[in-house]
């Protein structure tokens, strides 16, 4: 009988713990994950200040689409830096993706950052535009 009442609490025990860990279970990722992305990155100064800076971002990828973008830095900086993001489309998301995986064309520019949020459904990147510098010294 003792053998049979140890078998039969281990038993219950081993079914708690089964329950109880259950919604700790990670749920598998349904989602695409985008890994790679193409910015084509194009504007102009206008009269050298940031504040009339014209900025023009695409991508030829179809899995995610190029969204709002701001200055981040001073308008008195020579070289402008700009937040500018991304938003995966349905079904998508940025997985891990490092500036080795930020593939920029057009003018001179370098991604120096780089964060998600959404759910990893808005890829956040920080270029810094080196094509837009502009000497703004006035000595």
């Amino acid at each position: 009988m003792k053998k049979y009442n140890i078998w039969k609490k281990l038993l219950t025990a081993s079914l708690l713990f089964s329950l109880l860990s259950a919604p700790f279970v990670q749920a598998a990722e349904t989602r695409t994950p985008i890994e790679h992305v193409n910015l084509y990155v194009d504007g102009d100064r206008n009269d050298g200040w940031n504040e009339d800076i014209t900025l023009k971002l695409s991508t030829p990828d179809t899995e995610y689409r190029v969204g709002d973008w701001y200055l981040s830095n001073s308008n008195t900086a020579s070289v402008p830096i700009f937040k500018v993001e991304l938003y995966a489309k349905n079904g998508y998301y940025f997985d891990s993706i490092s500036s080795d995986d930020v593939s920029l064309s057009g003018l001179d520019a370098r991604c120096t950052g780089r964060s998600t949020r959404d759910d990893k459904e808005t890829l956040l990147l920080t270029l810094k535009v080196e094509g837009l510098e502009v000497d703004l010294d006035n000595g």
